[in-house]
């Protein structure tokens, strides 16, 4: 005679009553992972009591943290019908990956950056990691800067309008009244520059100008001359009474308009100081205890910033 069999399930904690089972399954309860299994064909276990089942069931918790590796089975419970609950360990999550960190520009206005790091924090499987915010949210104390603001042009009188506005070298002259100026740098030319249409144009027709100069930087640069020596007259003749040098420079190549003078025949260098921002030229001159001077040597340009 044929029975048919109608398959039950009844879980109970972690141990499951099975009946007619014909297939395999897997499911979790408890944070345990488990599959079950017919058994084997040349095994004919006895069923468990529910009872014998749950003390099994308690001997598996009591020990499993000494036993239990990922994929091996630690604890069977054997049903009736030839049936097996074998129990498995959850997979075990890899290690939380490092902290990671970055470096942030500070707002806009300021000036500076700063490290943020987040690390990550151990979550159940299958998560297993959770990544945090980032830290710190705001800038350090201290560490942003406000951008300061550039600084304000100072202009100095120089002359009313027809009149000659003095200074030597090269400077930022302007040239208007009001709110109305032309800008311009100019080499100074017999001792100046007029302050006229003429040659700045007109910026404010009608009204009375004048010329203004912007306040130059402060004077911190230097530039380092060496020499050599002469060593004969223009004649061809043997030199022999050098007296020094005269150091000649200025901003513009045809107007070295600034002279140092060395009293020493033996010196073959030089440093000229406290020079403002800006592009000069450096000429050399040799002259005898007669008052001979040299023509100048080649000119030689350097940019002070």
């Amino acid at each position: 005679m044929r029975l048919n069999l109608t398959a039950t399930v009844v879980a109970v904690g972690l141990c499951l009553m099975v009946s007619g089972l014909t297939y395999s399954a897997s499911t979790q309860v408890d944070d345990v992972r488990y599959t079950l299994q017919r058994g084997s064909s040349n095994v004919t276990p006895a069923p468990l009591s529910l009872d014998e089942c749950m003390r099994r069931k308690a001997e598996m918790i009591a020990t499993e943290s000494a036993t239990r590796t990922s994929g091996s089975i630690v604890y069977q419970c054997i049903v009736s019908n030839r049936s097996m609950v074998t129990f498995r360990a959850n997979p075990t999550c890899p290690a939380l990956p490092a902290p990671q960190g970055r470096t942030v520009d500070c707002p806009a206005g300021t000036t500076g950056a700063y490290t943020q790091t987040r690390s990550y924090t151990s979550a159940p499987y299958p998560t297993c990691a959770v990544l945090g915010e980032w830290t710190p949210a705001e800038p350090p104390a201290g560490i942003c800067v406000p951008v300061p603001p550039p600084p304000v042009e100072q202009w100095t009188f120089c002359a009313h309008e027809r009149q000659l506005c003095a200074f030597t070298g090269t400077r930022r002259v302007r040239y208007g009244a009001g709110t109305v100026w032309v800008e311009r740098d100019v080499t100074a030319a017999s001792g100046g520059v007029q302050c006229s249409n003429s040659v700045f144009g007109d910026p404010a027709v009608g009204i009375t100008k004048r010329c203004e100069l912007r306040a130059q930087a402060a004077a911190t640069g230097t530039a380092s001359l060496t020499w050599i020596p002469p060593t004969q007259n223009t004649d061809g003749s043997s030199l022999s009474n050098l007296a020094g040098y005269r150091i000649s420079y200025g901003s513009n190549r045809d107007e070295l308009v600034q002279t140092i003078q060395i009293e020493n025949s033996g010196t073959t260098s030089y440093t000229v100081e406290q020079l403002a921002p800006g592009t000069y030229y450096f000429a050399v001159r040799a002259y005898t205890s007669r008052g001979t001077e040299s023509a100048n040597s080649n000119v030689e340009s350097k940019a002070v910033q």
